[in-house]
């Protein structure tokens, strides 16, 4: 997971290694200064993308 995690765009991939750390929405916004919307948005396409590299990994086993 962490190598999928690690081909993630750059502004996705902090977002999701900050929310991973257990910050919240709103820490991650004084972090980072994007908005929680900006945020909620970011990790929800770092999910999906996880989630294809993920079942694209498992289907070649």
């Amino acid at each position: 997971m962490f190598a999928a995690i690690r081909e993630l765009p750059l502004a996705d991939r902090r977002v999701v290694t900050l929310h991973l750390d257990g910050l919240s929405y709103a820490e991650i916004e004084q972090t980072t200064g994007l908005s929680q919307s900006v945020i909620g948005t970011r990790l929800s396409r770092a999910r999906a993308r996880l989630a294809e590299r993920l079942n694209a990994k498992e289907a070649r086993k």
